[in-house]
């Protein structure tokens, strides 16, 4: 074990390796791919290694310090993509730096984000406070093959000719939601883990049948529903041939799409058509992958 802690009376490897185990049963129960169980393992094991300097560790032990050099996201992120994800595409690292970035605030504008230059000087006090030995144990606790000899942190320039100019064209050029939702999602786990590992708060409920509520709800449901609603509206066919229109769609591109949406005027049966497109999605997955995953509704 280091000297280094995450918490009163916390090894820092220990909460490390406790959020990482979180993440990856996360990972488990969504069946992610590989290349999102490896970021998700690297942004978890990576969130709070700025907590090694002697300005945090002192902060720790009740001592006035100076927050800005105490503070341990930023030089947390930094450390994760320049050193635990280098060998990952931008669309990798730019979630996995700003999921660390900003696990203990809120998500700035993305330039504020990516051009940490105003830190810097504060970045480079922190690497000189850093207890290199104690920050080496973890790391090697940690499966983490990466030295703590020499450079840990680059210059300003060449941080941002290596990541931040390249995370910005990213940015800028993408063209649909995976950045955000990727970015989203490993921040969600990171701090769902985070604070559950802090408090000793079991994970999530597990969703076993009970033998009183059948979990299953049938493909058809939606249909024999609509079935008895009286037919008295002259915009009735108009309803009929929407409805069937998104039934045949979801049959047809259901599990080849991430994003699926569905845009109509008011009145004509969205709310039916959404809930009966997502029963029956949820049974496609379900039969496909074994996983019977929730239906969230956002009103």
């Amino acid at each position: 074990m280091s000297s280094l802690q995450s918490h009163p009376g916390v090894p820092l490897e220990v909460h490390l390796e406790a959020v990482a185990e979180r993440v990856a049963r996360f990972c488990g129960e969504m069946l992610a791919p590989k290349d999102l169980s490896d970021a998700a393992r690297i942004t978890a094991l990576s969130h709070d290694l700025g907590k090694a300097t002697a300005y945090f560790q002192n902060h720790l032990r009740g001592r006035v310090t100076n927050e800005r050099l105490s503070s341990h996201a930023l030089l947390s992120a930094i450390f994760a993509v320049w050193h635990l994800a280098k060998d990952l595409p931008m669309s990798w690292r730019l979630p996995i730096y700003l999921a660390i970035r900003t696990h203990h605030s809120v998500l700035m504008t993305l330039e504020n984000e990516i051009y940490p230059k105003r830190n810097w000087k504060y970045l480079e006090k922190q690497v000189e406070a850093l207890d290199r030995g104690a920050l080496g144990l973890v790391l090697q606790r940690a499966g983490i093959s990466t030295s703590v000899e020499g450079e840990l942190l680059p210059d300003f320039m060449e941080f941002a000719r290596s990541f931040s100019w390249l995370a910005k064209d990213i940015a800028a050029k993408s063209n649909d939601l995976n950045l955000y939702f990727t970015t989203n999602l490993l921040l969600g786990m990171l701090v769902d883990a985070d604070i559950r590992a802090v408090i000793g708060l079991g994970a999530n409920e597990t969703r076993e049948r009970d033998q009183n509520v059948d979990i299953y709800i049938p493909d058809d449901v939606v249909d024999r529903y609509i079935e008895g609603l009286p037919k008295n509206s002259p915009i009735d066919p108009l309803r009929q041939k929407f409805y069937k229109t998104i039934i045949v769609n979801i049959q047809r591109f259901g599990l080849e799409h991430k994003f699926l949406s569905l845009t109509a005027p008011t009145g004509i049966g969205k709310t039916l058509a959404g809930f009966s497109a997502a029963i029956k999605l949820r049974n496609m997955i379900q039969r496909e992958t074994g996983r019977l995953p929730r239906i969230i509704y956002v009103l």
